[in-house]
C-alpha cells in the first residue's frame, strides 16, 4: 500500500470515525502505526 492509497482511505475511513479516532491517526508518526490504525478502523466498519 503506498503512502498516497493510505491517505486516501485515511481520509474515507475519517468521515465515519469519531473526533478523537481521527485525531489519533493524525498524531501517529510512524508509518507502521498508521498503517495498522487504517487496517483496524476497516475491521470495525465490515463488522
Amino acid at each position: 500500500m503506498t503512502d498516497k492509497e493510505l491517505k486516501k482511505i485515511a481520509d474515507l475511513i475519517i468521515e465515519r470515525v469519531t473526533f478523537a479516532e481521527s485525531e489519533e491517526f493524525k498524531h501517529l508518526e510512524q508509518r507502521e502505526d498508521r498503517v495498522a490504525w487504517v487496517k483496524n478502523q476497516i475491521l470495525k466498519l465490515e463488522v
